[in-house]
């Protein structure tokens, strides 16, 4: 009787030398592809827009810029704040500040008021009525990319430090004697929000790798049968990463942090559960065929099905959000589809 195409499959993948070939390939992909792609964290953009420019709400905005301009552009407001109440010095501190970004203006600065020309008097009524806060506008030009606003912060903090004499930014703002600073406004909002998912792709593989190896320790008991499925993902990820690096590198595809760091959870979470699926189907073999290759087989052939199944299901199921019309959705289609495929 001649066997089936998967029990071949099966008995190569298990065999004494075969085993070896596919381990190695898989190495030898991940090194070929880390090395030749960038990794999908370096090709992030983070201010791709959500909507179309035919979307009505962004014919409209655009409607309302065109019959009303506004020149101002998108504001910092520099926040200055002493619980005391703020005096003659500091006044002059934010006047100094107000001075240095009329004589070198960040980049892509537009406006900001002349605070350092106006009298001490008419500087005070635009304090706030208990005398603690004063808020310094600047503004800068629209669509600007966050890049450049934080390097822009950066730039203001070490302008503030030098006229207030120490670091107000890091001043608790309940400190009685002592000037606080801080940035709000949508510049301050787009930099804290942009930067709340710098970096996270990699605390979020770092914790997910920790909290499943210890789970799996926890509820196996065996170092080997935790290790093994990350072994599993974390090759999948390896050669991941930079696919979707070329892929967003060449404009094929736009991805940001977000995508990035929700596609990792992802990733480890079904990848340990196939592992853990075709795992559980060995152990049960082991007790009926002593040989553990025959049980490998065995597990092979009676998990791999509803593994593939499963794991085109979720892949066709997520593609699908590359109909969406919303650019936040649409753009998890091909991270998260492409996630599931290699496992």
């Amino acid at each position: 009787m001649k066997e089936s195409p998967l029990a071949t499959f099966s008995q190569f993948m298990t065999g004494k030398v075969s085993r070896w070939v596919v381990i190695a390939v898989w190495i030898l992909a991940t090194a070929v592809l880390t090395i030749a792609w960038p990794a999908v964290n370096k090709t992030e953009v983070n201010n791709a827009p959500n909507l179309s420019e035919n979307s009505p709400s962004v014919e409209a905005e655009n409607l309302i810029k065109k019959e009303f301009p506004n020149s101002s552009g998108v504001p910092a407001l520099l926040t200055w704040h002493k619980k005391s109440g703020l005096n003659n010095d500091d006044l002059k501190s934010i006047q100094q500040v107000a001075a240095d970004l009329e004589k070198k203006p960040l980049e892509e600065q537009t406006s900001t008021p002349p605070l350092h020309k106006l009298p001490l008097a008419a500087l005070q009524k635009m304090i706030s009525k208990d005398g603690t806060t004063l808020v310094q506008p600047i503004f800068f030009k629209e669509n600007v990319e966050t890049d450049v606003l934080e390097k822009n912060l950066d730039t203001i903090k070490k302008q503030v430090k030098e006229q207030v004499s120490y670091d107000s930014f890091g001043t608790d703002i309940d400190a009685k004697d002592k000037l606080s600073t801080r940035v709000t406004g949508p510049v301050g909002i787009q930099v804290d929000a942009t930067s709340l998912f710098e970096g996270a792709d990699v605390s979020l593989l770092i914790a997910t790798v920790l909290l499943v190896l210890i789970l799996l320790l926890v509820i196996y008991r065996s170092p080997i049968l935790a290790i093994i499925p990350l072994i599993g993902v974390g090759f999948a990820y390896g050669v991941l990463s930079p696919i979707l690096g070329i892929l967003a590198d060449k404009g094929w595809i736009t991805v940001d942090s977000q995508s990035i760091s929700i596609m990792t959870v992802l990733l480890f979470g079904a990848g340990t559960d196939y592992c853990l699926f075709l795992i559980s189907h060995y152990r049960d073999e082991l007790r009926k065929v002593k040989d553990k290759r025959q049980a490998l087989i065995n597990a092979f052939k009676g998990a791999s099905g509803a593994i593939a199944m499963s794991g085109f299901t979720v892949v066709i199921s997520l593609l699908a959000l590359i109909v969406a019309k919303y650019g936040a959705y649409n753009r998890f289609a091909i991270p998260f589809s492409l996630s599931i495929l290699p496992l």
